[in-house]
């Protein structure tokens, strides 16, 4: 479950020598939560899943026994390898973490074949405290979410070689923990790096600074959660071949609790999107109008240089027209001068001169 050390203990196992996410891919952390050793592609993938599923990691879906068999398609596992391979790329052992792996396990289980699972619990009124502060969710909505996913993760880990372990067990005594941990990855058949485990790296991971909820028996949980806790703490350790036993159907409590929770989850994703959309028709509205600005602007230009166009046309036309009337009144004036008497008489004059400049213009 979320809140309940899963980095802690993907840090141990990482530093023991497993591989982790590569760098780029993993989630950067917060001040509570430094390192998450988290793959966002694959973190994003599971959302996805839950999605499709009807739900979200805080209003995780209602699953019946086997729905991984009717969703699972092969277009699905070949994208799910690929990003398991993208987030892995050596072909060393490596560890994967999501707490939403305990409702999607199933699923990954027939997408990875043959896999061990370290589980981490912690008390439920100290996930829900923390669930409260982080995410701002009432006690007994977190309480709830506990429940589901403890119940789901443990019928999803039937009949897996498993290692279970108490967070609060791993904070006061690491070292104890840390070989724990050491002892289970041999025992499933996993070779230590070079120079045996390294034990004093995965212990360093471990900090008692990152817990800030502390749990006890005198907390008010529900009497279904304290029997929970219980067989919790009876499963602890390594489990060749797990069996939770028989526990019982989910509380009617949890279940309406939950089912409550995805309706607020829908409506308030609705109004999210709505209020996306609205979003991006100002945006739209906001281009469209600066477009329109720019257009005008371009408009008023062309304007300008039109009408700049038109005065020169209108300049051109009327010196055009000038000249016109210029030519004319000079043919007018030719005219009336060759039909003049003087130009009559002058005639034969005109005629001698040309012949003299013919005959100066040839040679002898």
């Amino acid at each position: 479950m979320h809140r309940s050390g899963t980095s802690a203990i993907t840090g141990v196992l990482g530093h023991l020598g497993l591989s982790l996410p590569r760098e780029e891919d993993q989630w950067v952390g917060r001040p509570d939560n430094p390192t998450h050793y988290e793959s966002v592609s694959l973190t994003d993938f599971n959302d996805a899943l839950l999605q499709e599923l009807g739900g979200t990691w805080n209003a995780p879906p209602d699953l019946d026994v086997g729905w991984e068999s009717v969703m699972a398609d092969e277009a699905m596992y070949l994208s799910a390898k690929e990003l398991v391979n993208e987030a892995f790329p050596g072909q060393d052992a490596a560890v994967l973490k999501d707490p939403r792996l305990c409702l999607l396990l199933p699923l990954w289980r027939k997408i990875l074949g043959p896999v061990g699972a370290v589980v981490i619990w912690r008390n439920p009124y100290s996930v829900a405290s923390s669930l409260l502060e982080r995410n701002h969710l009432a006690l007994p909505y977190g309480l709830a979410l506990w429940e589901r996913y403890t119940r789901l993760a443990l019928r999803g880990l039937e009949g897996m070689n498993v290692l279970i372990v108490n967070y609060d067990a791993l904070i006061s005594d690491p070292a104890s923990l840390c070989q724990d941990a050491a002892d289970w990855l041999s025992s499933v058949g996993l070779v230590s790096p070079p120079g045996g485990w390294r034990m004093e790296e995965a212990q360093g991971v471990v900090k008692e600074s990152l817990r800030h909820h502390r749990g006890n028996t005198s907390e008010p949980l529900f009497d279904t959660h304290r029997e929970l806790a219980n067989t919790l703490h009876g499963l602890e350790g390594r489990h060749m071949t797990f069996s939770a036993g028989h526990m019982g159907p989910e509380s009617s409590w949890c279940s309406t609790v939950l089912s409550l929770g995805r309706v607020a989850e829908i409506t308030w994703q609705e109004a999210k999107s709505s209020a996306e959309a609205v979003e991006r028709l100002y945006l739209a509205r906001d281009q469209l109008l600066a477009d329109l600005a720019n257009t005008q602007g371009a408009v008023a230009e062309l304007e300008e240089e039109s009408s700049q166009l038109a005065i020169q046309l209108a300049d051109a036309l009327a010196t055009s027209s000038r000249l016109e009337a210029d030519l004319m009144a000079e043919r007018q004036a030719l005219k009336e001068v060759k039909e003049s008497r003087s130009w009559r008489i002058t005639g034969p004059l005109r005629s001698t001169s040309e012949v003299f400049r013919w005959q100066r213009r040839t040679p002898l």
